[in-house]
């Protein structure tokens, strides 16, 4: 059942988007908070029916095609996405103050090729008896055209995805002309589209299988028949290498004192170079707090990053439940697996490369409850992880490693603390871990 606020049958009948369910998430209502390891199901492309919807004054009742277990609470979300509070396109100096968003069917604020963006003083919370605010991210950043993107003193909390993601989606090449000069791309979720930017934008050449930048492109002109380049295209790149363009990046990201809390997914997505996060709160997200992973498997968002600072902010039980990795903070570039010479849309494992330089962890506290490693990172270069202080909150638990690097150079991970002492790291080279291994916090 559920509760219509005295709306009629008839009217509800006529929301086609009612009559279909795309995301079943248990809820433990005890904590106000996803279910540690519950179920969570996400049917986008293929929802379940809703049959037999009925009303009786502010109580609905229906059915759905799907085995729940009598007793336990679960979110049912009819519509996950595209139902947006605030959107803004193609606009500059974009600003949003002092605003509540409680509910919607989708995200939050989204922003779209934006050039200086400010949310400041934005909260998404609960309102008083629901299990969950919006459907989606709270505030998400695509292809940023330069300037600045600030996120200072807000709040986002409950959503049903997560509470921030800033990227620049890739383009997978399709075909390549005799002269190396013009391309087709396959977009976002594989879908065929144009390329997607501006004549005279330079475009970065990454390899998919390994995320190492093969070099850049200058676009003379763009037609969905063909987009073609002033130069030729690296000698290296090859039909499945990714573009990503290089004026669709953000100069500069400041987030500053902003919760993410009782998320369903991660606290933020910070796939963006030249950031600096400081005194924000990440807690009781189901996944890290903080997550770095550029995607050429599925939904092609990136990417790698530089210059990226995470410095005196808090970490307080995450990462327990849908979401979950290996760490609190998650750095690696996940690249997919190949067969055939195809690469697969579904399974990946992090690059073998060095695809992040010059990050710097500094002087924050993870606060945990089950044990997990506090920071892992893969690929890493030119880094510091240093002065970080790391709880556990249940007495008797001791993590096999607090912090974790994999295929890294030249980083300096010590001094740290810990409790309880002495912190234990573990550096390591590449191996093939898969991403559904990492989210089971295994190992290499």
């Amino acid at each position: 059942w559920f509760r219509c606020r005295d709306v009629p049958l008839p009217k509800w009948n006529g929301w086609k988007w009612l009559h279909k369910v795309q995301a079943i998430l248990e809820y433990d209502p005890s904590k106000n908070l996803p279910s540690i390891d519950g179920l969570d199901l996400y049917r986008l492309n293929d929802p379940l029916a809703v049959s037999g919807l009925t009303i009786n004054g502010t109580r609905g009742v229906f059915s759905v095609n799907w085995e729940l277990e009598k007793g336990k609470f679960y979110i049912l979300r009819h519509q996950v996405y595209d139902y947006n509070a605030v959107t803004f396109e193609s606009s500059i100096n974009v600003e949003l103050r002092d605003t509540v968003i409680y509910s919607i069917a989708g995200m939050g604020v989204v922003t779209e090729n934006c050039t200086e963006i400010r949310i400041e003083n934005v909260q998404v919370r609960k309102k008083s008896g629901r299990p969950m605010s919006i459907n989606a991210d709270a505030t998400h950043y695509n292809n940023c055209r330069r300037g600045r993107v600030q996120i200072i003193n807000c709040f986002f909390e409950g959503q049903g995805d997560d509470g921030m993601n800033i990227n620049t989606h890739f383009q997978a090449i399709s075909t390549i002309s005799t002269d190396r000069k013009t391309v087709t791309v396959n977009g976002r979720l594989r879908a065929a589209q144009t390329l997607y930017g501006n004549i005279g934008d330079i475009f970065l050449v990454f390899s998919r299988h390994t995320f190492e930048l093969l070099g850049s492109v200058q676009v003379e002109s763009i037609s969905r028949m063909g987009s073609t380049f002033s130069t030729a295209l690296p000698k290296q790149a090859n039909i499945y290498d990714l573009l990503l363009d290089a004026n669709n990046t953000a100069d500069f990201v400041y987030l500053h004192n902003t919760t993410f809390y009782g998320n369903r997914a991660r606290g933020a997505l910070l796939k963006t170079s030249n950031l600096l996060a400081t005194h924000n709160t990440f807690s009781s997200n189901t996944g890290p707090g903080v997550q770095v992973y550029p995607d050429g498997v599925y939904w092609f968002e990136g990417s790698t990053v530089r210059n990226w600072t995470l410095s005196h902010n808090t970490f307080h039980n995450n990462n327990y439940a849908t979401a979950r990795m290996e760490s609190d903070l998650f750095v690696a570039a996940e690249v997919p697996e190949w067969s055939g010479g195809k690469p697969s849309e579904r399974n990946g494992f992090p690059a073998k490369t060095e695809a992040f330089h010059t990050l710097k962890i500094t002087n924050n506290v993870f606060k945990q409850t089950r044990g997990e490693e506090a920071v892992a990172v893969y690929g890493v270069t030119n880094s510091e992880i240093q002065h970080n202080k790391v709880e556990q909150m249940n007495k008797g638990m001791k993590p096999k490693v607090n912090f974790k690097c994999v295929g890294c150079k030249n980083v300096a991970e010590k001094p740290n603390t810990c409790q309880p002492s002495p912190c234990v790291y573990s550096s390591s080279s590449p191996s093939t871990i898969t991403y559904k291994q990492l989210q089971q916090g295994s190992t290499p």
